[in-house]
């Protein structure tokens, strides 16, 4: 029993066991949006096909809105859709492309199709 709590203290002071979530904000301003209009924000995992619906926020204007992800390093697809169409994506990497508890600034995004 000593031997098990020694390696499982060992693996988390070592860092090779994580404990807790990561988190990132994504940022940006909607610009051409017809006014009472919104648009929605999604984050999902690279390969996933579709984002879950607590990785799906509503957005207009200027945004910004905060996502937990896992602790781990993983690529995340950043989408904004209005009305149906695609008007921007962004793959990225957490934490190396934003830092731990970062933000992601997606710009000015024209949203006129």
């Amino acid at each position: 029993m000593r031997h098990l709590i020694a390696i499982v203290l060992i693996l988390v002071l070592s860092s090779c066991i994580r404990i807790g979530d990561g988190a990132f904000m994504i940022k940006g301003e909607l610009t051409g949006l017809p006014s009472e209009e919104k648009c929605l924000l999604f984050l999902s995992l690279e390969h996933e096909e579709q984002a879950l619906p607590w990785k799906t926020a509503e957005i207009t204007g200027v945004f910004s809105d905060g996502f937990t992800v896992s602790p781990y390093s993983r690529n995340y697809k950043i989408h904004v859709s209005c009305g149906g169409h695609l008007v921007t994506s962004k793959l990225v990497n957490y934490p190396r492309d934003m830092g731990i508890g970062g933000t992601v600034d997606l710009g000015k995004i024209n949203v006129q199709w």
